[in-house]
């Protein structure tokens, strides 16, 4: 069974567990898993083409530090700010590795034909635009933006598809429609909820360590638990102990079903 925990109550569990900590400890162990499930997709980072959207906030973070491990690897890596201010220590350590840093916007931005490039050329896109702190829907630069990646790219969302709803209640087409979505400690109300489940894609969640003590908002039945829950004939039984079942059907065109069904009864 998969249980969806609030918002809240995930950064409460995030709090407690730094408390104990060293100073980014916790985001360490959550780039550490992305780069591995990003190296996993890519299936060798070595000479693969990849982009990190990166905006401000911690899982802007986690996407700087992961592409600092892929750039080590041997991607070649362009890290593209779409946000004035973003995770400095992160922002250092992609450079140190040897990624391409480009900015979107501002007085700074570069050239429109070098960051089209560079999407158009992406291989792995790694989504860290905007976290669980977020509101629905992406910015009309953000959407011309993301218009430029190449079909060809796996994106893989950090934490959430950039745009969708974290409470999961909000549907709208103006944010990431990812392959693949990483969250960090338990899925969130966003990766379960119909409204918006569909741009996660597929759900990987990883353990980086923090325990959650609240009670989940939801839950969902795996393939898994359903097959546990349906019994199983055994080599005696028939379709009528211990009760005889029953048959719904309209009155209107034809009951012949229905009178065919008690009539075998």
């Amino acid at each position: 069974m998969i249980r969806a925990y609030s918002v809240s109550s995930v950064r409460s569990a995030e709090a407690a567990a730094m408390a104990g900590l060293e100073e980014g400890v916790l985001m360490s162990r959550a780039a550490s898993r992305l780069a591995a499930i990003a190296a996993a997709r890519l299936g060798h980072p070595g000479g693969r083409q990849v982009v990190a959207m990166v905006g401000a906030g911690n899982n802007g973070g986690d996407a700087l530090y992961a592409a600092a491990s892929l750039a080590k690897d041997g991607a070649a890596v362009v890290v593209l700010r779409v946000a004035e201010s973003v995770h400095e220590g992160g922002l250092h350590a992609a450079r140190d590795a040897g990624a391409l840093v480009l900015n979107a916007f501002g007085v700074n931005a570069d050239s429109d034909s070098a960051v089209s490039s560079a999407l158009g050329s992406a291989e792995l896109l790694i989504d860290g635009i905007v976290g669980i702190g977020g509101h629905p829907g992406l910015s009309p630069q953000i959407e011309a933006l993301l218009r430029e990646v190449s079909d060809r790219a796996y994106v893989l969302a950090v934490d959430l598809p950039s745009g969708a709803d974290p409470d999961g209640e909000v549907e709208t087409q103006s944010c990431v429609h990812a392959d693949e979505t990483v969250t960090f400690i338990a899925a969130k109300p966003v990766h379960l909820l119909p409204a918006t489940e569909s741009p996660v894609g597929r759900l990987s969640i990883v353990d980086i360590g923090a325990e959650i003590a609240r009670s989940p908002v939801l839950a969902r039945l795996t393939a898994d638990d359903i097959a546990a829950l349906w019994p199983t004939p055994a080599p005696a039984d028939d379709k009528f102990p211990p009760a005889a079942p029953g048959v719904l059907a309209a009155r209107a065109p034809d009951p012949a079903a229905a009178r065919c069904a008690r009539a075998q009864r």
